[in-house]
């Protein structure tokens, strides 16, 4: 957040909304000679602005200080080539949204490729393949309207399969 609030203090635009939207992303088996099995991390931060009645909007996968800067600027770039808006649209507003509890397990989110492994193959039996899936994003948003906030999110599944597939 600390990262966020500081770019947000350098935009020179009228307005401006910073999303951070990080995921990481995971699935194991127990197959023998399957290639399924993956662990992904996603980064990805959306700037919007208003300068001037107009909006620019602007995606970046790289976080880094200097680059949410650069991201600021290109989405006022944007703004200074969109149509006017109409008065009445303005971005974030400035009530947070309802808490939601129980959304992120915190034992899904330390779960690595090797735990998933093994539990998986501790609970397969003889002739059955399994697929463990797992994801845990992080959400925050600030904007310069005063709304700040943050949340995380977890999921899993598991795919069985017995016999022939």
């Amino acid at each position: 957040m600390a990262r966020l609030d500081r770019a947000l203090a350098s935009s020179p635009a009228d307005e401006t909304e910073l999303v951070w939207i990080e995921a990481r992303r995971g699935q194991e088996s127990n197959g023998k000679h399957r290639r399924d099995s993956y662990e992904a991390p996603e980064r990805t931060v959306l700037v919007r602005v208003r300068e001037a009645g107009r909006i620019g909007q602007h995606r970046t996968h790289a976080a880094g200080a200097s680059d949410l800067e650069n991201a600021i600027r290109d989405a006022l770039g944007q703004a200074r080539l969109a149509r006017p808006e109409e008065p009445a649209e303005r971005i974030g507003g400035t009530a947070a949204p309802p808490t939601l509890p129980g959304l992120a397990d915190p034992e899904i989110a330390r779960i690595a490729q090797g735990r998933a492994r093994d539990l998986v193959q501790q609970h397969a039996g003889r002739g059955e393949v399994g697929w463990l899936g797992w994801a845990e994003g992080r959400q925050a948003v600030v904007t310069s309207r005063g709304l700040r906030c943050a949340t995380e999110a977890t999921a899993a599944w598991l795919v069985a399969s017995c016999g022939r597939s």
